[in-house]
């Protein structure tokens, strides 16, 4: 369980004025797009949270660019326990010449979910987001 931020890394209040919380996917999502939304060093509380994908601004994408920030994500997303329950893949997709949209693949016994990081390697991270999450015994989500 974690303190839930809204999409702007805000705290939020639960309807009875507590500081709202959150737990199974929504967690997992959350911590996903902290970690893909912070240049690691860049959160003072926790100097490891974050990623490193802004070392591939400036570089060419080439097959062994797109496996750089797949090992970058995978690195970001497994630095604690709290995955430690599901299985991540990462993988990398051109788009063009200079844009790669990197796939997280999250499954556990109840829940799976596809996140896609687009990345412009002249740029960095344009807009993480979760496309598809979905519980056993419910329907997807999309954002």
């Amino acid at each position: 369980m974690d303190l839930f931020m809204t999409h702007e890394g805000d705290l939020a209040l639960s309807s009875t004025g507590d500081l709202q919380t959150t737990n199974g996917i929504g967690e997992i999502l959350q911590s996903i797009t902290l970690r893909m939304k912070t240049n690691i060093s860049q959160y003072r509380l926790r100097q490891t949270l974050g990623n490193s994908l802004t070392s591939l601004v400036g570089q060419f994408l080439t097959q062994d660019t797109l496996r750089s920030g797949e090992n970058l994500i995978y690195a970001a997303l497994s630095g604690d326990k709290l995955l430690s329950s599901v299985s991540v893949e990462v993988r990398g997709i051109p788009i063009n010449k200079t844009q790669a949209v990197f796939i997280i693949s999250v499954t556990g016994s109840d829940i799976h979910g596809l996140y896609s990081i687009p990345f412009d390697f002249q740029h960095g991270i344009v807009e993480p987001r979760s496309n598809t999450v979905s519980s056993i015994g419910s329907s997807p989500i999309s954002n």
